[in-house]
C-alpha cells in the first residue's frame, strides 16, 4: 500500500483524510464509503478511481492519472445551468471552491468488487477524500469572475489560485482583490487587503456595516462591545456594535473608479 501525496500544494494535504482514504481502499470495494469519520470535517467528499490489469505485478499509476481523468469530466459539464451530459461529480468535487484539504490512499487488490458484484482483477484502487466536501445539490462549484478577486485573507494569488504568498519576494504573487463600494486595495508593505469606505466591511468591502442579529446591543443577548471577544460569531453578526466598521456617512456617494487621496 502507498499513500498518495504528490498533489498540488494549493490544496492542503490532510493526514486524517488520507488515513481514512487508505482504510477504505484497503477494503478493495469499488464503491463510495468511508470508515468512521475521524477528520475535523463534518462532511467529507470522495472520488474513486480503479485501474486493473490482465497480469499481476503491474505498477501503481501516478497520482496525476486519476486527477486528470476526473478533471476531464469538465467537457461534459455546463456551468451556466449546472447540467451534465455524462459523469461530472468527480470534476465538480475536484474544483469545489470551498474544499480546502485532501487526503488520498491506494491499495493493490488481487480482486476488487463493486456493489453490482462486478470483479476487477489485479487492480489498483485509489480513494481521495475532500474536506469539507462539495457537490451540494443546486450549488455551483465556484463563482464566475476575475481570478482571485474574492480570495479570503490574506487575499494573495499565484497561478490564478488563491494562495498565501509573498508580494514582496515572489514576482508571481499578486493581489487580485476587487474591492466593492468604492473600497480600494492596499498593498503597503506587502499587504493585500481592501480599505473600505465608512458603512462597509468584509474582505471585499461587500458587507454593509450593520448589526444582523437580534441579540446585538440587547439584554438578554450581547448588550455591549465587551461581549465581542467571547465568540467569533458575535463580531460577524454585530460588526457595528463591535466597531469593526463605522456607519455610512449621510452624504456618501460611491463614484466609480474612486481612488484614495
Amino acid at each position: 500500500m502507498k499513500m498518495l501525496s504528490d498533489l498540488s500544494d494549493y490544496t492542503k494535504w490532510d493526514a486524517e483524510l488520507a488515513a481514512m482514504a487508505q482504510g477504505w481502499s484497503d477494503q478493495c470495494f469499488f464503491e463510495h464509503g468511508n470508515p468512521e469519520n475521524t477528520s475535523p470535517f463534518g462532511y467529507v467528499g470522495q472520488n474513486l478511481y480503479i485501474r486493473y490489469y490482465s497480469k499481476a505485478g503491474q505498477p501503481a499509476p501516478s497520482a496525476a492519472v486519476p486527477i486528470q481523468k476526473w478533471y476531464d469530466e469538465a467537457s461534459q459539464y455546463k456551468y451556466a445551468d449546472r447540467s451534465c451530459s455524462g459523469v461530472c461529480g468527480h470534476y465538480t468535487q475536484l474544483v469545489w471552491a470551498t474544499t480546502t484539504h485532501v487526503g488520498c490512499g491506494q491499495t493493490y487488490c488481487e480482486t476488487a468488487l463493486d456493489n453490482n458484484g462486478k470483479m476487477y482483477s489485479n487492480a489498483w484502487l485509489i480513494t481521495c477524500n475532500y474536506g469539507p466536501g462539495g457537490n451540494y445539490k443546486g450549488q455551483f462549484p465556484y463563482q464566475e469572475g476575475e481570478k482571485c478577486s474574492k480570495c479570503d485573507s490574506p487575499g494573495t494569488c499565484k497561478g490564478g489560485l488563491c494562495r498565501d504568498c509573498d508580494l514582496m519576494e515572489d514576482s508571481a504573487c499578486i493581489c487580485g482583490l476587487q474591492c466593492e463600494n468604492c473600497g480600494f486595495t492596499n498593498t503597503t508593505n506587502g499587504e493585500c487587503a481592501c480599505n473600505c469606505q465608512k458603512g462597509f466591511w468584509g474582505n471585499n468591502c461587500e458587507k454593509p456595516c450593520e448589526n444582523t442579529h437580534r441579540y446585538c446591543g440587547t439584554s438578554p443577548g450581547w448588550p455591549s462591545k465587551k461581549y465581542c471577544g467571547r465568540h467569533s460569531s458575535i463580531p460577524k453578526n454585530c460588526p457595528l456594535m463591535c466597531e469593526i466598521c463605522e456607519k455610512v456617512e449621510p452624504d456618501f456617494v460611491c463614484e466609480e473608479n474612486e481612488t484614495p487621496e
